[in-house]
């Protein structure tokens, strides 16, 4: 149900122009929420630490349905083409009608899931925690499994035939998106919390204190840049932004170009939306920050915000350690 009654906890202060965000409302589970949800047609999709999936009207946060899936949820659902999917903390990967809500099938893996799927015509792509990378078509068959000593976290992006990921197993890969062969592989030295960026023929990647550049196609190492710690580099505007301290600016060879300096949350993926940054702050702390580096907001939640979240026609969609939903209208750009 929507729980109103929270929201003379939040506090909202503008720090700019273009005023203030303001809370639509806000739906409440029973556990944390670690994932962003994911929107089709008039509803809403987030799973809950408390083991249940949820679809939510839009406009209001009313539960249209919810299923138990006997396993806590921490990663994020995928829509496409009329069916939506989500993997479990037991490693089962569904397939919802999400109108209804009834499932149509569960691919069981085994070990928990918490990946963002990327997907093509020919299937979708994940990790799990025991070290498996999966292409399942869309009726749950598995086309092939590449197999690590440690587990996957993070996303994926496609590069010409081959799939990009990483793994705690220290190593950044290259795999072939028609087997799962091994195209190349560059070891970071240290697990590999995140996924890649893909900037033309580059794919960046964040692991602690450094960002590796690297060839696309071959791997070969291009540039390895010493950073504070961070896990997440986007890119935007032919620029690329780093949550280290705050949000940080830098240009494609990975030159610092400029900061502005908060405590932001490191696993926090900064999303972007028109011409600013969304970004996780010091435990309960939204900020918005333009690009050149004006903090424009902040809103305080309950808790800490975990995932990066979603926009649609100006309302920010984001999940809260304090079991919420928050559903945040933006200010006019």
């Amino acid at each position: 149900m929507r729980n109103f009654s929270l929201l003379a906890c939040l506090l909202f202060v503008l720090a700019g122009c273009g005023g203030n965000p303001k809370i639509l409302w806000k739906t409440a589970t029973d556990g944390p929420i670690y994932g962003s949800p994911a929107l089709a047609g008039d509803l809403v999709f987030i799973g809950s630490q408390d083991q249940h999936f949820y679809a939510l009207h839009q406009k209001d946060g009313s539960i249209r349905w919810k299923k138990d899936l006997r396993s806590k949820i921490v990663s994020t659902p995928f829509v496409r083409e009329g069916s939506l999917y989500i993997g479990s903390g037991n490693g089962d990967f569904y397939n919802f009608d999400p109108v209804t809500g009834t499932i149509r099938w569960t691919l069981k893996t085994g070990g928990l899931i918490h990946y963002d799927t990327c997907a093509d015509e020919s299937g979708m792509y994940f990790g799990n925690h025991q070290g498996r990378f999966y292409k399942v078509d869309y009726n749950g068959n598995v086309l092939w499994t590449f197999q690590t000593t440690k587990k996957f976290g993070g996303h994926c992006v496609f590069y010409k035939d081959l799939v990009l990921t990483s793994s705690w197993d220290s190593n950044f890969y290259g795999l072939k998106k028609s087997d799962g062969a091994v195209a190349w592989k560059v070891s970071s030295g240290t697990f590999n919390f995140a996924g890649p960026e893909l900037v033309g023929d580059n794919v960046y990647f964040a692991t602690h204190a450094r960002i590796y550049c690297l060839d696309a196609s071959t791997g070969k190492i291009r540039s390895i840049t010493k950073t504070t710690y961070l896990n997440h580099v986007v890119s935007a505007k032919q620029y690329l932004w780093t949550n280290e301290k705050g949000l940080t600016k830098r240009s494609l060879d990975l030159k610092v170009l400029g900061t502005v300096e908060f405590n932001s949350g490191r696993d926090f993926r900064p999303l972007v939306h028109n011409n600013f940054f969304i970004l996780s702050g010091d435990s309960s702390t939204l900020y918005a920050v333009s690009e050149d580096l004006k903090i424009l907001w902040k809103v305080k939640g309950g808790e800490a915000f975990w995932a990066p979240g979603v926009i649609k026609n100006n309302v920010y969609y984001t999940g809260n350690r304090d079991n919420n939903l928050y559903a945040i209208q933006l200010p006019q750009p």
